[in-house]
């Protein structure tokens, strides 16, 4: 008896599937601006159907690079926009974008008041031993949107 009535809900609900309810953002990963080269610009965006990929996913990002180890190089991150920072879950990752750059970096609250701290997973260093992926500090000020990282798709 209640298997036909939760069918006939799971029916109701693909009926009332609206596709433009899932469309999310895709952005380009986009690691700084800089004058002396073309990159994509921040703000380039494309919409894909995330259907129900992961709970709660508000955006994808093109990843590329080495700085998260755990992430393959032209993965497409699964991520969920944070709005309120007293949410933050410490030492998880997240995509931090400012006016200048968007960047994938596990968070930890700040030696200076109101900054985060963004370290890479990556434990790679130079030869005198000093990491290549260096911790970056970012005033809160700065960070126009903040994403948790959901997970992640491999072609």
């Amino acid at each position: 008896m209640l298997k036909s009535d939760n069918s006939q809900l799971i029916n109701e609900d693909r009926e009332s599937y609206n596709e433009k309810e899932h469309l999310i953002p895709l952005f380009e990963d986009v690691l700084a601006k800089h004058q002396d080269y073309e990159i994509p610009d921040i703000d380039a965006v494309q919409w894909i159907d995330a259907g129900n990929w992961f709970y709660g996913i508000t955006a994808a990002i093109r990843y590329s690079g080495d700085s998260m180890c755990e992430y393959p190089s032209k993965c497409i991150l699964a991520l969920k926009e944070i709005t309120d920072y007293e949410q933050i879950v410490w030492g998880e990752n997240y995509c931090i974008e400012t006016s200048e750059f968007r960047i994938v970096k596990r968070i930890q609250k700040a030696k200076q008041k109101d900054n985060i701290t963004g370290y890479s997973s990556n434990p790679k260093s130079y030869p005198d031993g000093q990491l290549i992926y260096e911790p970056i500090n970012i005033p809160q000020r700065n960070i126009q949107k903040l994403y948790k990282v959901l997970g992640y798709i491999v072609k």
